[in-house]
């Protein structure tokens, strides 16, 4: 069986019209999956703030150790940031404020990080993407901070490992404080 010239014309031209009449539905349900899918993704993306507040009315010394990666580089390259323990509680964005070098030191062989953190001011500590809590044994393990301790006026608190991760009281799904008062 041959087929003419006019005859492969007219079965491209209809299979051509078939594809324009349906064409555009697959268009537009691939276009409908891919703004879903993005949206979904988006929706339930988010990080967990973990911060020290300073309540008290004198400035209190913060001294936190970071685990050392597994497969990363040694040195802590880090500047302390800060801002307004009232600006956690606003709805406002307010951007951390590196500290000024003389307010902090970090020692490199000890893998620990010191700083002087002033009255009614957080610290920021670190961040950690999709953190769910204490129940799932991944957030606990993969917490960057090993050691903390907070000296003050009015007496210390040192926490490690797990008991560290309970210091912090949930104020939203996207921020932890521990608070010396």
């Amino acid at each position: 069986m041959t087929l003419s010239a006019a005859g492969a014309i007219r079965i491209i031209h209809a299979r051509r019209l078939y594809h324009d009449q349906h064409g555009w539905e697959m268009r537009s349900l691939l276009s409908i999956l891919i703004i879903v899918s993005s949206l979904a993704c988006v929706a339930c993306s988010y990080s967990t703030d973990f911060v020290v507040i300073n309540e008290s009315e004198s400035a209190v010394e913060i001294s936190y150790k970071v685990k050392e990666p597994p497969n990363g580089p040694p040195k802590i390259d880090v500047i302390p940031a800060t801002k307004l323990a009232s600006q956690l509680k606003s709805n406002e964005k307010t951007k951390w404020q590196d500290i000024a070098a003389d307010r902090y030191k970090v020692d490199q062989e000890n893998r620990t990080v010191t700083v002087k953190l002033l009255p009614q001011e957080a610290l920021f500590l670190t961040r950690m993407h999709h953190y769910t809590g204490l129940d799932d044994p991944i957030d606990v393990n993969w917490f960057p901070i090993e050691e903390l301790s907070v000296a003050g006026s009015v007496g210390s608190l040192k926490s490690s490992g797990k008991q560290l991760l309970r210091a912090f009281s949930e104020q939203s799904r996207v921020l932890y404080t521990l608070t010396y008062q």
